[in-house]
């Protein structure tokens, strides 16, 4: 409907080549040099036209280049948080356990400490058997005293004294071994 209403205008009859040449040749040469005189401003305009395409794809592709950038940074430090948080945990988790461990080992060491006093450094037994000797001795003293052997005196009360003395002594106490 729209191109009914539009008036065409016929074609232009070309002129017969023989006739026009001249002519034509005279408008290729206007035409040329209207178009020689517009080339370095239609030159300008051209190469501004493939700067500002160059320089808007370039803009785009750094942009993506920067999204990109910024995905792997993110990625990136999201990784090494990761590995920090578990190597806090770890050490974390491993004072933990030595604190409970240590607490474990000073009861297990307290024990078998008193338990090796008790069995070989405080023997009871040795104990008991030293205590009656001591007191059999201060007996035997005193008995000597009583009859009159001096402590330094010779004769049959020290005789006596030293046979007696060495029926009381108490057999030597075991050892504990060393710590070595």
């Amino acid at each position: 409907m729209r191109l009914a209403a539009r008036t065409l205008k016929p074609p232009r009859p070309y002129p017969p080549h023989a006739a026009r040449a001249g002519e034509i040749d005279h408008l290729f040469y206007e035409r040329c040099k209207v178009a020689e005189a517009l080339r370095d401003r239609e030159t300008r305009k051209a190469v501004r036209l493939q700067s500002a395409h160059r320089g808007r794809t370039l803009r785009l592709e750094v942009a993506h280049w920067n999204a990109m950038a910024l995905t792997i940074e993110r990625c990136t430090r999201g990784h090494l948080g990761r590995q920090q948080a578990r190597r806090l945990r770890i050490a974390r988790d491993t004072r933990r356990q030595r604190a409970f461990f240590d607490a474990l080992a000073t009861t297990v060491q307290k024990r078998f400490r008193a338990y090796h006093a008790r069995k070989y450094r405080h023997n009871f037994y040795a104990r008991q058997a030293y205590v009656a000797s001591v007191l059999r001795k201060g007996d035997m003293v005193r008995d000597l005293a009583r009859v009159g052997v001096g402590v330094r005196g010779g004769g049959r009360g020290r005789a006596r004294w030293c046979a007696t003395a060495a029926r009381a002594r108490p057999r030597p106490r075991s050892r504990p071994r060393s710590r070595n």
